[in-house]
């Protein structure tokens, strides 16, 4: 944390202005929010700044924005009191006595500081010299007090709580000292901060109770739709006066909703996007065709509009030149089978060589020789050789392999893949489903197969 408050709980904030709770038994609990600094008062008020310089009270279960702009708060039995960034102090009307109230106003102070603290009948403060004050004359019937009273030692931060001030200075040294008549005992060789001075009770009788009254509303929010029927809130805050010594809350509620903007709305008929590029033709030769698509988003069609006239997509002919034609001479298997050492249960043969998988997925290459093998790490069930090198293994995962023993995962599941001299990928899943490799997906094909294979011959499966 980079501050922490002391009070009926403790309260912190960290360097991202995340602010904690503490729980006991080294525990903090991450509240919501977000300040700069946070206070505590002994009887669990809560008020706080952000980094903005807004100002909120917990109410328990959410923060209350406060009007104004500080930069440091405190709250006490002295009421709330905080300094803006032209190191202007405020005290917050109707707060004294640690109440649980959100006050009516700020009441500008007398004065420079750059911290101040709120405590029992006792605020003290340091300006920006370090100098040390303390308020004289605060009471129940004088909340902003009399003067500032200036105190001997220098504090860069300083806190009061019943009857010790407690405090930091530049050097990041810590300073205590008692409250109390100037002829008290000094039990910690630092001079009371306070003067001599004599106290007797007055106006002992129970101040009367003070019901709350209703401010006025504020004004109407924006309406929540433009058309078709919404809604907007106005509130209103019970401080005038806030309910004070056992008075009685306000009567009614807080918001008020009405309904706004309740014609239907116009319909929007559709409208066509441009069409996207023409596709590849489907033949390089002999006739094929391109297709080119659009969308009714320009706009979409809206409360009871008409949907887009006319087709989505448009084909047209492409590569209608005749083929040349080749001469091709029919191959045929001639059975003069030599055996290759070793033992596999597929094998696969292309550009990248002559590749297959042993019965515990140990994955070879055939070397120059014709007669040794390369073990390549990795573990495949199938393993197919083409322009490029293609696996599976027994979890359906697939594999490219990259070379110098590396593999890379690729998406999707498959039992089997085969990869052509061309570098053109077809597998088949678990579930028969048959699929084509775009080069960044895997489109699907209809059709249901168990094994496949892609070349010079087509795709035959």
């Amino acid at each position: 944390l980079v501050q922490v408050s002391s009070g009926a709980s403790v309260w912190g904030v960290n360097k991202d202005d995340a602010i904690y709770k503490y729980l006991g038994e080294q525990k903090w609990q991450r509240m919501s929010g977000a300040l700069t600094n946070v206070d505590v008062s002994n009887k669990d008020h809560v008020w706080g700044v952000n980094r903005g310089q807004s100002i909120y009270r917990w109410t328990g279960s959410a923060w209350e924005n406060i009007p104004g702009k500080l930069i440091q708060i405190s709250v006490g039995e002295s009421g709330v009191w905080g300094v803006n960034a032209g190191h202007d102090i405020f005290y917050r009307t109707g707060t004294y006595g640690d109440v649980n109230t959100a006050g009516s106003a700020w009441e500008r102070v007398a004065g420079k500081l750059q911290w101040v603290a709120s405590g029992s009948g006792l605020v003290v403060g340091v300006n920006s010299a370090n100098e040390i004050f303390y308020r004289e004359g605060v009471t129940a019937q004088s909340p902003t007090g009399t003067r500032w009273v200036k105190v001997a030692g220098k504090l860069m931060q300083i806190d009061v709580d019943e009857d010790e001030v407690v405090g930091t200075n530049a050097a990041n040294h810590i300073f205590r000292s008692p409250v109390g008549p100037a002829d008290k005992p000094d039990k910690v060789g630092a001079d009371s901060i306070v003067e001599k001075n004599e106290v007797q009770k007055c106006n002992i009788a129970d101040c009367p109770p003070t019901n709350g009254g209703w401010s006025d509303f504020s004004d109407w929010s924006a309406c929540s739709a433009n058309c078709g029927g919404g809604t907007q809130t106005r509130t209103r805050s019970c401080n005038n006066p806030a309910p004070e010594n056992g008075g009685a809350d306000c009567k009614g509620e807080k918001n008020e909703v009405q309904k706004c903007n309740i014609a239907d709305c116009p319909p929007t008929n559709g409208g066509w996007s441009d069409f996207s590029d023409w596709s590849a033709c489907s033949a390089n030769c002999g006739g094929g065709t391109q297709t080119r698509t659009r969308s009714c988003n320009n706009p979409a069609p809206e409360n009871g509009g008409a949907d887009c006239k006319g087709e989505k997509n448009e084909v047209q002919k492409c590569n209608q030149e005749v083929c040349p034609s080749v001469d091709k001479v029919q191959t045929a298997i001639k059975a003069t089978w030599k055996q290759i050492p070793g033992g596999l249960t597929r094998i696969s043969k292309g550009k990248s060589g002559v590749w297959g998988v042993n019965s515990n997925d140990q994955i070879y290459k055939l070397n120059g020789d014709g007669k040794s093998w390369t073990g390549i790490a990795g573990g495949l069930v199938q393993v197919s050789s083409g322009a490029s090198v293609w696996g599976v293994n027994k979890d359906d995962a697939i594999y490219k392999y990259l070379g110098e023993q590396k593999w890379q995962r690729m998406s999707g599941a498959l039992t089997n893949v085969d990869v052509s001299n061309k570098d053109h990928v077809w597998g088949v899943n678990r579930g028969q489903s048959i699929y084509r490799w775009t080069g960044s997906a895997w489109e699907n094909i209809p059709g249901k197969l168990i094994q496949i294979s892609v070349g010079e011959s087509g795709v035959w499966g």
